[in-house]
């Protein structure tokens, strides 16, 4: 398997933790095939860039997609995420959305909330 990591943002050193840290875990076979942006902002941290950064990242996955087998949107909130779900048998995901589900699945006793007073473990 062939798995697009898209890092929408300018930052090849982000890009090549990214596919460092997806190779360790990634299974026996699986390929990760980083992608930084050519353009657009160094950091993604405000609403304005991540629309930027989702305008990128679809653009990055229309030109590579025919190329691997799912891609991971690998930047802050998952910017163009919804976007590139949308294409008949498109496989994205995003890192936040991962991250979200897997403590979900993983939730012990009723879930965990994130407060001053964490019911989290």
């Amino acid at each position: 398997m062939r798995i697009l990591m898209l890092n929408p943002n300018t930052t090849v050193a982000v890009t090549e933790r990214l596919a460092t840290v997806g190779a360790q875990v990634a299974s026996p076979g699986t390929e990760i095939v980083p992608l930084t942006a050519t353009r657009g902002v160094p950091y993604i941290a405000t609403r304005a860039e991540a629309q930027i950064g989702g305008a990128i990242a679809l653009e990055m996955l229309a030109e590579h997609h025919t190329r691997v087998d799912a891609a991971i949107i690998a930047a802050f909130g998952d910017p163009g995420l919804h976007g590139a779900r949308e294409p008949a048998g498109a496989l994205a995901a995003g890192r936040a959305t991962s991250r979200s589900s897997r403590a979900y699945r993983n939730r012990r006793g009723g879930g965990c909330r994130r407060s001053r007073r964490s019911t989290c473990p």
